[in-house]
């Protein structure tokens, strides 16, 4: 259940079927008629703030990418010697190279795998939290691995409810209603399952679901975070 729902959300969310079949949709009309949009054109017909590099043709554009050698210095010796400038230079100009395309790919390829590492951590966490509850630690896995089926599920939902607002003209205020609830269910959802499973008082209960909010937060920051790293250094 866990790894459909997974798929089925990182397709929903981030597959796109025009860039990676756009060999079967037809070319945008200007393509097709074989004239170029400038950046000057797009910014008479369009509102908003457009941003433009000028430069002659075969000239390198100039990338920002200096690093400072008294940062790096300050890390601990295990990370200084692997984050040194000629190497963070290197990512930084290889991620400027294509506008952080190739990064972004990395990160999404990455991320289903982040997370089923961060399953096992919390369910040491819960683990902790309930040292009297004589529940095997895969018990304490197997509830956080449903905990995320039904985050997919309900984010799945969510994404195609507005993908689908835009063509079926829903009002704003009925898509930011849902995005409200989604966000107040997925926190009530996992504090009433703590109850039922664990069976303690609200009281207790909201503790621990206090404590474990913030050591997934922190997890999750820190896994996400790390992904970065690694798919940066993956280039």
């Amino acid at each position: 259940m866990y790894l459909v729902t997974s798929l089925i959300f990182f397709v929903v969310a981030f597959f796109d079927p025009h860039e990676e079949f756009s060999v079967f949709f037809e070319p945008p009309a200007e393509l097709a008629a074989g004239d170029a949009t400038t950046a000057d054109d797009a910014e008479d017909d369009q509102p908003g703030v457009f941003i433009a590099i000028d430069g002659d043709s075969g000239e390198e554009l100039d990338e920002d990418c200096d690093i400072e050698a008294e940062g790096i210095a300050e890390l601990p010796e295990f990370l200084a010697r692997r984050l040194s400038v000629e190497r963070l230079t290197q990512v930084c100009e290889q991620i400027a190279a294509d506008k952080g395309k190739n990064l972004i790919a990395k990160v999404l390829d990455n991320t289903p795998i982040a997370l089923i590492v961060l399953l096992p951590l919390m369910a040491l966490v819960l683990k902790a939290l309930y040292p009297l509850s004589r529940r095997y630690y895969v018990e304490h896995l197997l509830f956080f691995v449903h905990f995320h089926a039904f985050d997919f599920l309900l984010l799945t939902l969510l994404i195609l409810l507005l993908r689908l607002a835009t063509l079926l003209h829903i009002p704003d205020v009925a898509t930011t209603i849902a995005v409200v609830a989604a966000s107040l269910y997925i926190p009530a959802y996992i504090f009433v399952a703590m109850r039922r499973v664990y069976g303690q008082g609200r009281f207790v209960t909201f503790l621990k679901f206090t404590v474990l909010a913030f050591a997934y937060i922190t997890g999750f920051s820190i896994i996400i975070a790390t992904t970065f790293l690694i798919s940066a250094f993956s280039i």
